[in-house]
C-alpha cells in the first residue's frame, strides 16, 4: 500500500471506521445487551457456568444477554439484571421498547472510626435503553454525584488526579464531583458476529484481577467485534485511551493514545479452556508526525508484532496466555501469564535483567464449598515484575486516565487474594482479604513500581547502566492490605439495587515510616453495574 494510500486510511478515532457498514447491515441486525460487570451479579452465572456443559467463554467480559440463553437461571434468587423486565409472552409484543431509568446509583454513608471523618457518597443515574425488535440495541448510561471517600483513597486521588474507576476529580471543599458518561450500540449481522461501537469498559480474564486488561481504569471508546465459531471466541478490542499525566492536570493537556488488542478464548474440551492475548500500544503523535489511529493494526487476524517491526515503529507490544481447568466437585482452576519483555536466558542467570517485564497470575475457585449451597470461595496470587507495563515513552505505557489497564497496583509487587461468598436467598454475604507486598518509587527514583514513569529513568541496580539487579520488592518496602466484611440485601432483584452494609480496615505500612490505617463503617443504597476498587 502506497504511503498516500496509507495516510488517506489513517483514522484519528476508531469509531469512524465502522460508521459505513452500520448502515448497510442495519437491516439484518440481531441486538444483544450486555450484562453488568458487577461481580454480585456475575458470581452465580459463574457458578451455572462451571458445570461441563455449559461452554460459555467466561474470560471475555462483559457477557452478553445471548451468552446467558443458555443456562437454566430459573434457582437463583438473584437474577442478572433485565431493565426491560420479563414479558407475557402471551401478550403481543412492540417492536419498539424505550425506558427512562432514573434511580439512585449510591446514597451511603460512614465514618472513619481511626480517623475520626465522615464518609459518603450522593451519586445519581440515568439509564436510557432503546431496542427495536430485538434487532437494534443502544444503551447509554449517565452519572454524576459527589463523595467524600476515606483517607487512603483520598490520598490515591490527589495522586492521579483521578477518581478510581472514573476520571477527572474535581475538589469540592472536602469532596469530590465527578461525572461518568457509558453506552455502546450493539448488534449482529448474523449468530457468528457481534460488533459494538461504545465508550465503556472491558475485562479479560477468570480471576478477581486481570493480567491482560481489567475494569480498573476510566471508560474509553471502543470498538469490538466478537466472532463466535464453534469451541473459538475471539475479540478484536480497538480502543482510544488518555496519557493524563501532563503537570498541569488540565484535560486539553491530555494527549490520544491508542490499542489494538487481540483475544482468543478456545474451549478444548468440556472441562479445559486456552486463551491468547496481544496488545499494541501507541501514542496518538511523536516528534515527527500526529499517527492518529494507524490502520495498519486494524488486521483482525494476524499476530501484529510483525506488523509493528515492518513500520519500524517501538510500539509497546504485550502477548500472554491463559486458561481455565474445570475440576470435579465443583471446584475452577485459572491463570494468565503475561510478556511485556522477556529473554530466557537472563532469567536463567538469576541476573534481575530489568527488562525481563512479566506478570503471572494462579487462581482457585470453588463453588458450594463444603457440600454448603451458594458458599463460595476465591484464592489468587498476582505477581508482576518491575516496570512490567511501562515504556520508554510515557504515553505508550499500559494505562489510561492515570490508572493501570490490568492490577491496579501497578508493577513491582505480589499479591494474595481471599474471598468467601455466601448467598441465602435475597442476602449476600462477603468476606474479602487482599495483601500485597511491593517496593514502592520516592521522589529522584524510579524502581519499577508506577507504570507512569518512563523506564529510560529507572534507577538502582548493580550496575552503573542500571540493566542488572533489579528484583521484585526493590525500592521503599512496604506491605499494602484491605479487610472487607459485607452484607447486602436485594431489594430490587431484577435492577440490581441493594442496601449494604460495610466494615473495611486498610493499612499501609512502609519501612521506617508511620503506618497509615482506616477502619470505616457504612451503610448505604446502591444499585451497581460496574466495580468499584479502593484494595490497593
Amino acid at each position: 500500500m502506497s504511503l498516500s494510500i496509507r495516510k488517506a486510511f489513517r483514522f484519528h478515532c476508531p469509531v469512524c471506521m465502522t460508521v459505513v457498514f452500520i448502515f448497510l447491515s442495519f437491516f439484518q441486525l440481531e441486538a444483544q445487551e450486555n450484562f453488568a460487570l458487577d461481580r454480585d451479579a456475575v458470581l452465580p452465572y459463574d457458578k451455572l457456568s462451571n458445570s461441563p456443559a455449559i461452554q460459555l467463554h467466561t474470560s471475555v467480559k462483559p457477557y452478553l444477554d445471548t451468552d446467558l440463553k443458555g443456562i437454566d437461571d430459573s434457582s437463583l434468587n438473584y437474577r442478572h439484571f433485565r431493565p426491560h423486565g420479563q414479558q407475557d409472552s402471551t401478550k403481543k409484543k412492540s417492536p419498539i421498547r424505550f425506558q427512562i431509568l432514573p434511580f439512585n446509583s449510591l446514597l451511603s454513608g460512614g465514618y472513619d472510626i481511626k480517623n475520626h471523618t465522615a464518609v459518603g457518597d450522593a451519586v445519581g443515574s440515568v439509564n436510557l435503553r432503546f431496542s427495536y425488535s430485538n434487532k437494534l440495541a443502544i444503551v447509554l448510561n449517565c452519572l454524576g454525584g459527589y463523595s467524600i471517600f476515606p483517607s487512603y483513597v483520598d490520598s490515591a486521588i490527589k495522586n492521579t488526579r483521578v477518581v478510581p474507576g472514573i476520571g477527572s476529580a474535581y475538589k469540592n471543599g472536602n469532596a469530590y464531583s465527578y461525572q461518568q458518561y457509558t453506552g455502546y450500540l450493539s448488534y449482529s449481522p448474523n449468530h457468528i458476529f457481534n460488533i459494538q461501537l461504545g465508550n465503556d469498559k472491558n475485562f479479560f480474564g477468570d480471576g478477581y484481577r486481570s493480567m491482560f486488561l481489567s475494569d480498573n481504569s476510566a471508560s474509553y471508546p471502543f470498538l469490538k467485534i466478537r466472532t463466535h465459531v464453534g469451541p473459538f471466541e475471539y475479540v478484536n478490542l480497538y480502543t482510544m485511551m488518555l496519557d493524563a499525566t501532563a503537570p498541569s492536570g488540565l484535560s486539553k493537556d491530555f494527549k490520544r493514545k491508542y490499542t489494538s488488542m487481540q483475544y482468543l478464548s478456545w474451549n478444548v474440551s468440556k472441562r479445559i479452556n486456552l486463551c491468547f492475548f496481544e496488545s499494541i500500544v501507541w501514542q496518538g503523535n511523536d516528534t515527527n508526525r500526529v499517527r492518529g489511529f494507524d490502520v495498519n493494526y486494524l488486521n483482525p487476524v494476524a499476530f501484529l508484532r510483525p506488523t509493528e517491526y515492518s513500520l519500524g515503529s517501538a510500539d509497546n507490544a504485550l502477548l500472554g496466555a491463559g486458561g481455565k481447568i474445570k475440576l470435579p466437585r465443583q471446584v475452577q482452576l485459572y491463570g494468565q501469564v503475561l510478556l511485556d519483555e522477556f529473554v530466557l536466558k537472563e532469567l536463567l542467570a538469576h541476573s534481575g535483567w530489568w527488562g525481563n517485564k512479566f506478570s503471572i497470575q494462579a487462581g482457585m475457585k470453588a463453588f458450594d464449598l463444603f457440600g454448603i449451597k451458594n458458599l463460595y470461595m476465591q484464592g489468587e496470587v498476582n505477581y508482576v515484575r518491575p516496570y512490567t507495563y511501562t515504556h520508554g515513552s510515557v504515553q505508550q505505557n499500559y494505562g489510561n486516565y492515570n490508572q493501570p489497564l490490568a492490577d491496579p497496583f501497578g508493577a513491582n509487587f505480589e499479591e494474595v487474594i481471599g474471598i468467601l461468598d455466601y448467598r441465602y436467598k435475597r442476602f449476600i454475604f462477603e468476606l474479602k482479604g487482599v495483601v500485597a507486598f511491593t517496593g514502592l518509587d520516592t521522589a529522584g527514583s524510579n524502581v519499577g513500581q508506577n507504570i507512569f514513569l518512563s523506564y529510560d529513568t529507572r534507577t538502582g541496580g548493580t550496575d552503573i547502566y542500571h540493566d542488572y539487579g533489579h528484583h521484585l520488592g526493590d525500592g521503599l518496602k512496604t506491605v499494602i492490605g484491605t479487610t472487607e466484611f459485607r452484607t447486602s440485601y436485594l431489594i430490587l432483584p431484577s435492577y440490581n439495587m441493594k442496601a449494604e452494609l460495610a466494615l473495611t480496615y486498610y493499612t499501609l505500612h512502609s519501612s521506617g515510616r508511620p503506618t497509615q490505617d482506616a477502619a470505616l463503617i457504612s451503610f448505604g443504597i446502591k444499585t451497581s453495574l460496574y466495580n468499584t476498587y479502593h484494595d490497593y
